[in-house]
């Protein structure tokens, strides 16, 4: 898959007005990088600038509609993971091989830590929050595992793998986004469907399925 097109484009959507509205730009055009929303601000770890990877942390304050330079990542996570969860950021795998950099950021000392790195590695992964643990989705062919990291105790357990779609026509997907969804009081873990097939390298044009996962 080739690199994305990098843009310093920031766009809110207002779904009451059903209106699109452009914000202040990015200092630095990216694309194919992280994001958490922290305390109502918006933080960006970039993935690649320009025609290659860069390492950098960005806050947007709405109220101000201002972006500021922060500290940036001990290790590359373009295509990784970001979940924000209990007021901090952890950005988990992408970047380069062997793809397990696990790190975190605390907002309130503009500090990051390296963490525990993952099981294996994930080349392109989704993440989200759910039931006081991180979820971490992806595919690092043939390895499908989910992962579940837990910040009480620092560790890694391996969870369901990723399914394979029926037709087995997209069977090297990866998922394209994963979402905390609540359904009858309880927490799920929403991924959805991309056309990103690394299939001899080429990119599936057809849309993948979007699949529910209960923790």
């Amino acid at each position: 898959m080739g690199l994305q097109q990098s843009s310093s484009r920031l766009l809110v959507y207002d779904p009451v007005a059903d209106r699109v509205t452009r914000k202040a730009d990015m200092p630095q055009a990216t694309s194919e990088g992280i994001t958490g929303v922290i305390n109502g601000k918006l933080y960006v770890v970039t993935g690649v600038c320009g025609q290659s990877a860069c390492r950098r942390l960005y806050r947007y304050d709405p109220r101000t509609n201002v972006w500021r330079s922060l500290a940036p990542p001990p290790s590359q996570h373009w295509r990784g993971a970001g979940v924000a969860l209990n007021g901090k950021l952890y950005v988990a795998g992408g970047g380069f091989k062997p793809f397990r950099s696990f790190d975190v950021y605390n907002p309130a000392t503009n500090t990051w830590t390296a963490l525990r790195l993952l099981p294996s590695g994930r080349e392109i992964a989704v993440g989200t929050g759910a039931r006081g643990s991180i979820f971490l989705i992806g595919l690092q062919y043939p390895d499908r595992t989910t992962f579940a990291y837990s910040p009480v105790t620092g560790s890694w357990s391996s969870r369901a793998p990723f399914p394979v779609p029926s037709d087995n026509s997209q069977d090297l997907l990866a998922p394209f986004a994963a979402v905390k969804v609540m359904l009858g009081g309880q927490g799920y873990v929403l991924t959805v469907g991309s056309n990103y097939s690394f299939n001899n390298g080429e990119n599936s044009k057809a849309p993948a399925p979007s699949f529910l996962y209960a923790p």
